[in-house]
Protein backbone atom coordinates (compact mmCIF):
# COMPACT_ATOMS: atom_id res chain seq x y z
CA UNK A 1 0.00 0.00 0.00
CA UNK A 2 0.96 3.68 -0.78
CA UNK A 3 1.74 5.99 2.03
CA UNK A 4 -1.06 8.74 2.11
CA UNK A 5 -1.83 11.89 3.79
CA UNK A 6 -4.82 13.58 4.38
CA UNK A 7 -4.75 16.98 2.93
CA UNK A 8 -4.80 18.96 5.87
CA UNK A 9 -1.16 16.88 6.58
CA UNK A 10 -0.07 18.42 3.41
CA UNK A 11 -1.12 21.98 3.85
CA UNK A 12 1.83 24.57 4.48
CA UNK A 13 4.72 23.36 2.42
CA UNK A 14 6.59 25.24 -0.20
CA UNK A 15 7.11 23.93 -3.29
CA UNK A 16 9.69 21.43 -4.61
CA UNK A 17 9.71 22.19 -7.94
CA UNK A 18 7.39 24.64 -9.76
CA UNK A 19 4.21 22.88 -10.81
CA UNK A 20 4.96 23.70 -14.56
CA UNK A 21 7.94 22.23 -14.60
CA UNK A 22 6.52 18.56 -13.20
CA UNK A 23 6.38 16.61 -16.02
CA UNK A 24 5.16 12.69 -16.53
CA UNK A 25 8.03 10.93 -15.89
CA UNK A 26 8.47 12.81 -12.63
CA UNK A 27 5.25 11.05 -11.29
CA UNK A 28 5.29 8.32 -9.35
CA UNK A 29 1.41 7.78 -8.98
CA UNK A 30 -1.68 9.83 -8.73
CA UNK A 31 -4.62 9.90 -6.83
CA UNK A 32 -8.46 10.85 -7.45
CA UNK A 33 -10.78 10.88 -4.73
CA UNK A 34 -13.49 13.02 -2.77
CA UNK A 35 -11.82 15.83 -0.75
CA UNK A 36 -11.66 16.21 3.04
CA UNK A 37 -11.43 12.54 3.15
CA UNK A 38 -8.18 10.28 3.71
CA UNK A 39 -6.53 9.57 0.68
CA UNK A 40 -6.08 5.54 1.29
CA UNK A 41 -8.20 4.60 -1.59
CA UNK A 42 -11.83 4.28 0.54
CA UNK A 43 -12.84 7.72 -1.08
CA UNK A 44 -11.29 7.51 -4.52
CA UNK A 45 -8.43 5.41 -6.29
CA UNK A 46 -4.26 5.49 -7.09
CA UNK A 47 -3.39 5.41 -10.37
CA UNK A 48 0.26 4.40 -11.34
CA UNK A 49 1.96 4.51 -14.66
CA UNK A 50 1.48 1.34 -17.13
CA UNK A 51 4.84 0.87 -17.00
CA UNK A 52 4.39 -0.73 -13.73
CA UNK A 53 1.69 -3.63 -15.24
CA UNK A 54 3.36 -6.76 -13.75
CA UNK A 55 6.07 -5.00 -11.26
CA UNK A 56 5.28 -6.45 -7.08
CA UNK A 57 3.79 -3.90 -5.00
CA UNK A 58 6.50 -2.74 -2.12
CA UNK A 59 5.36 -4.52 0.78
CA UNK A 60 3.41 -6.94 -0.70
CA UNK A 61 5.86 -9.14 -2.45
CA UNK A 62 6.42 -11.77 0.13
CA UNK A 63 2.32 -12.89 -1.26
CA UNK A 64 3.55 -12.02 -4.78
CA UNK A 65 1.10 -9.68 -5.58
CA UNK A 66 1.65 -7.56 -8.36
CA UNK A 67 0.42 -4.14 -10.20
CA UNK A 68 -2.20 -4.96 -12.77
CA UNK A 69 -3.93 -3.11 -16.01
CA UNK A 70 -6.56 -2.16 -13.19
CA UNK A 71 -4.09 0.07 -10.92
CA UNK A 72 -2.51 1.83 -13.92
CA UNK A 73 -3.20 4.30 -16.21
CA UNK A 74 -1.82 6.75 -17.88
CA UNK A 75 -4.53 8.46 -19.07
CA UNK A 76 -5.44 9.13 -15.66
CA UNK A 77 -1.28 10.58 -15.06
CA UNK A 78 -1.72 12.63 -17.68
CA UNK A 79 -5.36 14.15 -16.30
CA UNK A 80 -3.96 14.60 -12.80
CA UNK A 81 -0.97 16.48 -13.97
CA UNK A 82 -2.92 18.74 -16.25
CA UNK A 83 -5.48 19.69 -13.83
CA UNK A 84 -2.64 20.54 -11.12
CA UNK A 85 -1.03 22.41 -13.91
CA UNK A 86 -4.29 24.49 -15.05
CA UNK A 87 -4.34 26.45 -11.68
CA UNK A 88 -0.67 26.54 -10.14
CA UNK A 89 -1.74 28.84 -7.76
CA UNK A 90 -4.13 27.01 -5.66
CA UNK A 91 -1.81 23.35 -5.62
CA UNK A 92 -0.64 22.13 -1.90
CA UNK A 93 2.48 20.67 -1.89
CA UNK A 94 3.69 18.33 0.35
CA UNK A 95 7.08 17.29 0.10
CA UNK A 96 6.96 14.78 -2.26
CA UNK A 97 3.47 15.19 -3.47
CA UNK A 98 1.34 17.90 -5.27
CA UNK A 99 -2.42 18.22 -4.65
CA UNK A 100 -5.39 20.36 -5.44
CA UNK A 101 -9.31 21.03 -4.90
CA UNK A 102 -11.76 21.19 -6.97
CA UNK A 103 -15.40 21.39 -5.78
CA UNK A 104 -15.70 17.91 -3.62
CA UNK A 105 -12.93 16.36 -5.40
CA UNK A 106 -8.95 16.25 -4.67
CA UNK A 107 -5.98 15.24 -7.06
CA UNK A 108 -2.58 14.54 -5.85
CA UNK A 109 0.40 13.12 -8.13
CA UNK A 110 3.17 12.06 -5.85
CA UNK A 111 7.16 12.28 -6.64
CA UNK A 112 10.11 10.50 -5.55
CA UNK A 113 11.48 13.72 -4.46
Amino acid sequence: MMATRTTDEMKGGTMQKDISELKFADITSVYSGKAHHCCCGCAGKHYRPNVDIGKPIPGLEFQGTKYDKDDCSDRMIRKVLGILQASPSKVEDGGNCYAITIGKRIYIAYTDD
